[in-house]
């Protein structure tokens, strides 16, 4: 998977692997219940 400033946290969440990298660095993020509006952001 490429990655840009442009790719939306949709797409990451979609990869394990982005994932993981997301929870590295922000503990909680994808199990944060309001990650359901965020997906709605470009």
């Amino acid at each position: 998977m490429s990655v840009s400033e442009d790719t939306k946290i949709k797409e990451l969440l979609k990869s394990e692997v982005a994932k993981a990298v997301l929870e590295k660095h922000f503990p909680g993020f994808t199990t944060n219940p309001q990650l359901g509006m965020l997906k709605c952001f470009p």
